[in-house]
């Protein structure tokens, strides 16, 4: 796995919105050809050399940066400075 990133050259994501799933708070990336590409290799890599299936989620994945774990667990006005750090870092406001 060390040597595959070795091979990957940066590139531009963007940021898509943050949410809250299965008390897991993240921020979701827009997809783009670089991350699905990663995400393929990574799993054929998984399977080929460690024989580590697909999963479910695998098929459907979202690109995401969590944020918190047990998110249903913070404070309302911490969750409130989220939103707001959404606002300002996706819309520019």
């Amino acid at each position: 796995v060390t040597e595959y990133f070795k091979t990957v050259q940066p590139f531009e994501v963007q940021a898509d919105k943050i949410e809250i799933e299965n008390s897991i708070l993240w921020l979701r990336w827009k997809n783009n050809s670089n991350l699905e590409k990663i995400h393929l290799d990574l799993c054929n890599l998984m399977l080929n050399k460690y024989k580590v299936p697909l999963h479910q989620f695998d098929y459907e994945y979202k690109f995401h940066t969590t944020l918190f774990v047990e998110a249903c667990d913070l404070n309302e006005n911490l969750l409130k400075k989220v939103l707001e750090l959404e606002i300002l870092f996706l819309h520019g406001q």
